[in-house]
């Protein structure tokens, strides 16, 4: 399978099964604003990859880009949905974080503050 960066570069990835063990599952975060990715949070989401992502995922790396699958729809970016193909980078302990301008470019602006203000508004 291939994915197609912003900047036209195309990377040939692997192909790997949707995992339904936990054992081989993982956080990645969405990161709302270059701050976000900067710091590396943003919107926690399931996610899997193939065993050399899994590796580096549980050994802590500290850098690199892989390759996930997420496995729940995005609340942040709504046309981002369950087993869409997306880069993240590695950063050590923290958890793994997608490229932001990636997700910018292809999903459209974090809808972050409306989901809060929904959240909000239902528990008032």
């Amino acid at each position: 399978m291939e994915y197609k960066f912003n900047n036209g570069k195309i990377v040939e990835v692997k192909d790997f099964d949707i995992e339904t063990d936990m054992e081989k599952m993982f956080k990645v975060n969405l990161p709302d604003s270059l701050n976000s990715y900067v710091n590396g949070n943003g919107e926690g989401v399931w996610a899997c990859g193939d065993k050399d992502t899994l590796n580096a995922c549980q050994n802590d790396e500290e850098s690199g880009i892989y390759f996930v699958k997420i496995l729940n729809d995005s609340t942040y970016y709504p046309p981002l949905n369950c087993y869409t193909l997306i880069p993240v980078e590695m950063r050590g302990e923290k958890r793994p974080t997608a490229i932001f301008r990636e997700l910018q470019e292809k999903y459209g602006e974090s809808h972050r503050e409306e989901v809060i203000e929904r959240v909000i508004k239902a528990h008032q």
